[in-house]
């Protein structure tokens, strides 16, 4: 479930994210791709629940935490793809925005699951 070798500071990587600016400096769709790294900012909330025992009550709030978060990702992913096959007649343009919302979801997602794992947790978040 949860990797023991996360630490918390591992979640400065997630400062790697900044690279995807160069896609829109540079105009090329495939730098796009680096936001996806601040889903490492993820890491943060799980190196601090790495310090927790992992028992039933965490498994079960794991649980709860990823059907909340990949619904909202994969419906967001969903809802990007739709709204923008319908938005601009320039395929550049379209790839370029489907690239940066999708990464962006994806590291929405990454960082999610462990943050709602973490609050419902420690009871700071209901259903």
């Amino acid at each position: 479930m949860f990797n023991k070798r996360v630490n918390s500071w591992m979640s400065v990587f997630g400062l790697l994210g900044v690279l995807g600016f160069l896609g829109f400096i540079m105009e090329e769709p495939i730098f796009l791709t680096f936001f996806t790294f601040f889903g490492f900012f993820g890491f943060y909330w799980e190196g601090k629940l790495n310090k927790e025992r992992i028992d039933e009550r965490l498994k079960d709030n794991f649980s709860k935490a990823q059907r909340y978060g990949y619904r909202l990702g994969m419906t967001l992913i969903f809802l990007t793809i739709i709204l923008c096959s319908r938005e601009f007649s320039n395929y550049k343009n379209t790839l370029m925005l489907q690239m940066t919302l999708i990464s962006l979801v994806i590291a929405i997602t990454l960082i999610l699951v462990p943050m709602l794992t973490y609050h419902f947790d420690k009871g700071n978040l209901d259903d």
